[in-house]
């Protein structure tokens, strides 16, 4: 990998960085409004799918996208995401072949919960 090419790479990350800030601070401000902890899940699929649209990201026609597209809008390594799905917290997820994929509701509900925040 030339310098070049990973400067290209590093400027790519700070911009899904910047946008995950964005998403969260849009997720904040409609728990502020609505004066509670957890806002509704409908709402974060749908902040998920806008987040999926801006990225290019492919969503299935149930609700699903791969492995590596869930764990940049999780803000986290896919490997982590494996790491998860082996260990004592799993967040759910499908399997068929060597696919993974996730719900969008499923992570959705992550969000919300706020569960595996290792």
């Amino acid at each position: 990998m030339t310098s070049d090419e990973f400067a290209e790479l590093l400027a790519g990350q700070k911009e899904t960085l910047a946008r995950l800030g964005r998403i969260e601070q849009k997720l904040d401000q409609q728990r502020a409004e609505r004066g509670t902890q957890s806002i509704d899940q409908t709402d974060t699929v749908s902040i998920l799918r806008m987040s999926c649209a801006e990225r290019g990201i492919v969503i299935t026609a149930d609700g699903r996208i791969g492995e590596n597209d869930a764990a940049t809008l999780l803000g986290k390594a896919s490997q982590t995401l494996q790491n998860w799905r082996y260990g004592a917290r799993p967040l759910p997820y499908s399997k068929i072949g060597r696919t993974v994929t996730y719900h969008l509701q499923d992570l959705a509900a992550f969000l919300d919960g706020g569960k595996n925040d290792a």
